[in-house]
């Protein structure tokens, strides 16, 4: 992943790096390059956005777990483990940008596992 898009992921713990106002500077470079016919530039700015989101949810989560929000935690690392895996799918060599919270993710799962959150209607 060697293009202007992924320049930006150096700066991912940057200290107030603006999750936002980058994921919008990467979407509009991905477009620019489909525009262009760009297809392989086009695909690496869509993954350094899921590498974005990611990232940003993630912080999230931990915030979420300091202030007891474990309901929406969860929903966020629910989210979060399906990116990761639509990441690794469509883009293998990501692996590195989110090795980490994948392991972080499925760690704190394991303390609030499916029966704790899961609806009734699956019961049923």
């Amino acid at each position: 992943m060697k293009n202007k898009a992924s320049e930006i992921l150096k700066h991912l713990f940057d200290k107030g790096f603006d999750f936002d106002a980058t994921f919008q500077e990467v979407d509009e470079l991905r477009r620019d390059y489909r525009l262009q016919g760009y297809e392989e530039k086009a695909n690496n700015a869509w993954a350094v956005m899921v590498i974005l989101r990611i990232h940003r949810d993630f912080r999230r989560i931990h915030s979420l777990l300091q202030e007891k929000h474990y309901y929406d935690a969860w929903c966020l690392m629910e989210n979060n483990e399906i990116a990761v895996g639509n990441l690794l799918r469509n883009c293998p060599g990501a692996l590195n940008a989110v090795k980490y919270i994948s392991m972080m993710v499925r760690q704190l799962q394991s303390l609030y596992p499916y029966k704790v959150f899961m609806s009734t209607e699956i019961l049923i």
